[in-house]
């Protein structure tokens, strides 16, 4: 077999081989709307990835969506990950059907090569990997990247469990430990740093969803009511946004919340270039700060658990519906009586990733609250 750097420095010249080699052997072809299939074991659940959701067939458009192709043995030989980029953002050589990545999976006896090409017409490498197996067992991934850098990762099993997973890499090490149950379902990965302290990245929760959301709910409700209670910034509120980080995975709950003061508001307003930013609690002076934090541990261990779920089953919608339904009661409240606020100050659900304000703002305002603020010129028809 050839050195891993050998592989990699080859492996621009193989594409066509290797990709027509995987077409030739595919039988099955499965799409879904992320990342579904990995060789190595507990690879989700170690990176707080949810397994993608199957899409219907035929495939119309590829957009966002990851393809994976299985041989007649049922081992995967390639996942093509698909730019989901609108046209005027494609880069050179890109486009809706062509994918942002292929990953080819070459068998040999007890090993398999993975090669991982760009889109780019040149098709250059982005990585190769060398997976080395003990019977069925995998035992060790050796990478390599393009800059140069490698990096290995061991397994080790008891039976026919994998237990303990130890990556190492220059400047890098990470140790996970995976418990099972007594039928030998995962129930827990944790990372387990060099000092003894433990982070949890997997937990399989066993309550149902809908139970997880409506005591995270509940508890929202309550800490959102004492936290805007108790701020005081000396000034009118002209806005409060609940704002979620949809990209914070396991970390996604509960929301962080931002105040619009009234000199801010109206400073926005008066200068068209700035006027999105009322709606944009990252351009507010109070945001992101500690005084800000939800600290209610009722709420956070409700989150936790929630967060888990969030990930492991793709139910980012139903986090951000929770939000807007607290955001919804509170304006039907209004927030005059919690905190020293204009007569038009609502709250507002926001996902700072993608800047959604003014479409939280009106899922969630009455029609009153509508009205006033289309009226003072902060929502357009």
């Amino acid at each position: 077999m050839p050195t891993l750097k050998k592989l990699f420095d080859t492996a621009g010249g193989r594409y066509e081989e290797v990709r027509d080699a995987a077409e030739a052997s595919i039988v099955r072809r499965e799409w879904a709307d992320s990342p579904r299939y990995w060789l190595e074991p507990y690879y989700g659940e170690s990176n707080c990835f949810g397994r993608g959701k199957l899409v219907e067939m035929p495939v119309v458009d590829a957009r966002g969506l990851v393809e994976h192709g299985f041989d007649a043995e049922g081992r995967l030989v390639v996942v093509r990950t698909y730019n989901e980029l609108p046209k005027r953002q494609w880069l050179p050589g890109r486009g809706e059907e062509r994918p942002a990545s292929e990953v080819y999976f070459v068998y040999h006896a007890d090993e398999v090569d993975a090669l991982c090409f760009d889109s780019d017409a040149g098709k250059s490498v982005v990585n190769v990997a060398r997976y080395r197996y003990q019977g069925h067992q995998l035992v060790e991934v050796q990478t390599r990247y393009r800059i140069g850098a490698e990096r290995v990762e061991y397994f080790e099993w008891a039976g026919e469990l994998p237990v303990r997973a130890r990556a190492s890499q220059p400047g890098y090490e990470r140790l996970l430990e995976f418990t099972h149950d007594a039928s030998g379902e995962l129930e827990l990965v944790e990372w387990v740093y060099p000092n003894g302290s433990r982070a949890e990245m997997f937990r399989r929760i066993h309550e149902a969803p809908e139970v997880v959301l409506e005591r995270v709910k509940g508890a929202l409700q309550v800490a959102a009511r004492d936290l805007l209670g108790a701020c005081d910034v000396g000034t009118p509120i002209a806005a409060i946004a609940m704002w979620l980080d949809m990209e914070a995975f396991e970390h996604l709950l509960p929301p962080r919340v931002g105040l619009l003061t009234l000199e801010e508001q109206t400073a926005f307003a008066s200068e068209p270039a700035k006027r999105e930013y009322v709606w944009s609690p990252v351009e507010w002076e109070h945001y992101d700060t500690q005084e800000l934090e939800f600290e209610d541990e009722a709420l956070h261990r409700a989150a936790s658990d929630a967060n888990q779920l969030i990930w492991q089953q793709g139910l980012y919608q139903q986090a951000r519906d929770l939000v807007d339904v607290v955001c919804r009661e509170l304006n039907a409240e209004g927030l005059g009586r919690l905190l020293q606020s204009t007569p038009e100050c609502i709250i507002f659900p926001v996902d700072i990733t993608s800047g959604d304000g003014e479409q939280g703002v009106r899922r969630v305002v009455t029609e009153a609250q509508l009205t006033a603020l289309k009226r003072k010129g902060l929502l357009q028809d």
